[in-house]
C-alpha cells in the first residue's frame, strides 16, 4: 500500500487515533486534549507496519463470526508477529483501521476508544 493510498484511508477516519477511537487523555502531559489528539493521530499515521501486519493477519488467520474486542485482536497480532520472530506493538488503531480496511463490521463501544469487529454476515 502506497503512503498516499495509506493517508487518504485514515483521512475517512477522523476520530481515529493510535488508541482506537479519541484518546485516552493523559492528565499528567503538559498538553490539553488537542495537542494530545494530535500526537496520537500521528502516532497512528506513523504506524503503517502495524496497519499493514493487521492486514496480514485478518486476512490469513482471523474467521471472526462473533464480534471481538479490538483490544484484544490488537494483542493476538503481537502475539503472532512475536511468534514470527518480530516483536512490534500494533495500537489498536491500526487493527481498527485494517478492520475497516478490509470490510469487517466495526462496532464502537460508547465512551472508549475500544470497537466490537467481525467478518461481516
Amino acid at each position: 500500500m502506497t503512503d498516499d493510498r495509506y493517508l487518504k484511508l485514515i483521512e475517512k477516519y477522523p476520530e481515529l487515533t493510535a488508541d482506537g477511537f479519541g484518546i485516552e487523555f493523559d492528565k499528567d502531559l503538559n498538553m490539553g486534549y488537542g495537542e494530545q489528539f494530535a500526537m496520537r493521530r500521528q502516532a497512528l499515521i506513523d504506524a503503517k507496519d502495524a496497519f499493514i501486519a493487521c492486514w496480514d493477519w485478518i486476512e490469513s488467520y482471523l474467521l471472526l463470526e462473533k464480534y471481538e474486542a479490538t483490544y484484544a485482536l490488537k494483542h493476538r497480532v503481537e502475539h503472532w508477529l512475536r511468534d514470527k520472530g518480530k516483536d512490534m506493538y500494533v495500537p489498536q488503531g491500526a487493527f481498527i483501521l485494517a478492520a475497516y480496511f478490509l470490510g469487517m463490521e466495526v462496532e464502537r463501544i460508547a465512551g472508549s476508544t475500544n470497537a466490537m469487529a467481525r467478518r461481516p454476515k
